[in-house]
């Protein structure tokens, strides 16, 4: 318990470092996009997976990060998972794949979550990505482009993602 506590703490200030050097998008249109997902309040990742190819985007150009909490879950090939635990105090992240995620270059990053969870604002800050877009979920908001809906209704989500990255001219 206090040990979570110490490390919010300085996850956060590791996030506040962060947010003064988010950088503007580049003009390049969107071909890989990674997902970052609350997996504790999000179970419908497939289909939100789906909504993306059927709005033109290739499955092998896609990949997820899910965060779950208790539940021990095997890596799919298309979605890996982990757990608060595999963040360090430091900020140190412990798997290749979350590494992988992170600095492998990628045109979209999607945060589709909600929840004030320092450890998916620590990844999304942390990423690589291009261009990244998502829920409005606090203060500490990396996204370059952010979209009103439920969590749950990923098909709306999707539509308006989409309808605004034709409007930006990045797909």
């Amino acid at each position: 318990m206090f040990f979570s506590i110490i490390k919010k703490v300085s996850l956060k200030k590791n996030v506040k470092n962060y947010l003064s050097n988010i950088t503007p998008p580049s003009g390049e249109k969107i071909t890989t996009i990674n997902l970052l997902i609350d997996g504790t309040h999000f179970n419908e990742t497939t289909k939100l997976v789906n909504e993306f190819v059927k709005n033109g985007i290739k499955t092998e150009n896609i990949r997820v990060l899910a965060l779950v909490k208790d539940k021990i879950i095997l890596d799919t090939e298309l979605i890996t998972y982990f757990r608060p635990k595999d963040i360090a105090l430091s900020g140190n992240v412990s798997k290749d794949k979350i590494n992988s995620f992170i600095y492998e270059k990628s045109d979209l990053l999607v945060s589709y979550y909600k929840s004030k969870e320092i450890n998916l604002d620590y990844i999304a800050l942390k990423s690589t990505a291009d261009f990244k877009a998502g829920f409005w979920t606090s203060d500490i908001n990396p996204n370059h482009l952010t979209i009103d809906s439920s969590l749950s209704d990923y098909k709306l989500f999707t539509e308006e993602l989409f309808k605004y990255l034709k409007a930006l001219n990045k797909i």
